[in-house]
C-alpha cells in the first residue's frame, strides 16, 4: 500500500507541474515572415538580368548591353540600378524606370561625345540591381558582370587623324 501511495503522490506532483507549465510558459509565439531568395544573374529569376553580347561600334552608336526580365505578375517600380566599370569613354543612355508584369527592359550604353580611344577596347561592366519593389515582393542585390567591347573615336568616328593640311 505504501508503494501505491508514493506512486499516486508522484502522479499528482507531475500533473501539477504539467498544469502550471502553460501559465509560466509562452502562450503565443510570433515570428517575422520574411522571405530571402538569392538568385544569380539569369533571365528566369524573379527579376532576370542577362547580358546581350552586343558591341558599340563607334561614336553615335548605342548598344543594348543588358536585358532585365520581370518574371512575376506585378509591376516593379523604380528599380535602383547601378552600372560600374564604363570608364571615361562610355555612359548609360537609358535604363527602365518600371517593368510591368512579364515585361522586359533594356540598359543601353553609348560612347561619350568627344572622348575616344583605340579600336578594340574592352571593359568589364558590373550591373547591380540594389533593389526593385513591387506590390508583392522586393528583390535586391542582383549582380551581373560581363565584358563589353567598344570602339569610341573622338570627333564622331572615322579613321585615325591626319591627311589634312598642316596647321
Amino acid at each position: 500500500m505504501l508503494r501505491l501511495s508514493r506512486l499516486a503522490i508522484a502522479f499528482l506532483v507531475i500533473g501539477a507541474v504539467l498544469l502550471a507549465g502553460p501559465i509560466y510558459g509562452f502562450t503565443t509565439v510570433s515570428s517575422e515572415r520574411g522571405v530571402d531568395v538569392s538568385t544569380g544573374g539569369d533571365s528566369s529569376a524573379y527579376l532576370g538580368v542577362e547580358p546581350t553580347g552586343e558591341e558599340i561600334e563607334g561614336n553615335g552608336d548605342a548598344a543594348t548591353v543588358v536585358y532585365l526580365h520581370n518574371n512575376v505578375g506585378t509591376e516593379f517600380t523604380n528599380p535602383d540600378i547601378v552600372v560600374d566599370g564604363l570608364g571615361n569613354d562610355l555612359e548609360v543612355e537609358s535604363s527602365p524606370d518600371t517593368l510591368g508584369p512579364e515585361e522586359s527592359g533594356e540598359i543601353v550604353v553609348e560612347c561619350v561625345d568627344g572622348i575616344g580611344g583605340h579600336d578594340g577596347n574592352t571593359v568589364q561592366v558590373d550591373v547591380f540591381v540594389e533593389e526593385a519593389e513591387s506590390e508583392a515582393m522586393t528583390v535586391s542585390n542582383i549582380a551581373l558582370e560581363f565584358d563589353l567591347e567598344y570602339n569610341c573615336h573622338p570627333g564622331g568616328g572615322g579613321g585615325p587623324g591626319g591627311g589634312g593640311p598642316p596647321g
